[in-house]
């Protein structure tokens, strides 16, 4: 965390957290005897987990990427996807940021672009800047991406839908954790994933 705060303009709080360091942890014991201290202690692998996308209309709602085409098929949900939104509070770190600017690296070095509209809202000020400074802003812009404010933005339905029919069914799909009917574009019968 001390590297981040220095790599983003806050080596002040950095050099105050260094100080106290000692206090920013769990308890030694905790590590070495989780058993007392937790009535269940889960280990999981995260590299046997597959990526789920969620709803519509639910976050309760997960389908494992590889049965994600199955679900559209079996549920009637339009398979063109409209938009892709990325960003506004929630997944919008420099961390989340960038591991979706990486994802379009390699699709721009394999000669592709964003045949949706594709929308990306940093997370703050701070996150703009340090994307923007990095590079990433341009590679969101050179793949079709429409880099929008550091603000609430599409995940409450403020943003520019031109093309929007607001009656006909239509998919958008976003980081956001909120997919709920009429919440990213005002659409009623939003398929929202």
């Amino acid at each position: 965390m001390a590297d981040y705060l220095r790599a983003t303009g806050r080596a002040e709080v950095a050099a105050d957290d260094d100080r106290i360091a000692d206090q920013l942890t769990g308890d030694p014991e905790v590590y070495s005897k989780p058993e007392l201290y937790f009535d269940q202690v889960i280990e999981i692998n995260l590299s046997t987990l597959e990526p789920h996308i969620n709803g519509p209309f639910t976050p309760d709602r997960a389908w494992k990427l590889s049965e994600f085409a199955n679900a559209v098929r079996e549920n009637g949900y339009p398979s063109k996807l409209e938009v892709g939104l990325i960003g506004s509070c929630t997944n919008s770190s420099y961390e989340d940021i960038s591991r979706a600017a990486s994802i379009a690296k390699q699709a721009l070095e394999k000669g592709l672009k964003a045949r949706s509209e594709f929308t990306i809202t940093p997370g703050s000020e701070q996150v703009r800047y340090t994307i923007e400074r990095d590079g990433l802003l341009k590679i969101f812009e050179d793949i079709g991406g429409v880099v929008l404010a550091n603000a609430c933005g599409p995940c409450i339905g403020q943003w520019a839908r031109l093309n929007a029919d607001k009656q006909g069914k239509n998919s958008i799909i976003t980081s956001f954790n909120r997919n709920f009917a009429k919440r990213n574009d005002g659409n009623p019968i939003l398929m929202l994933l």
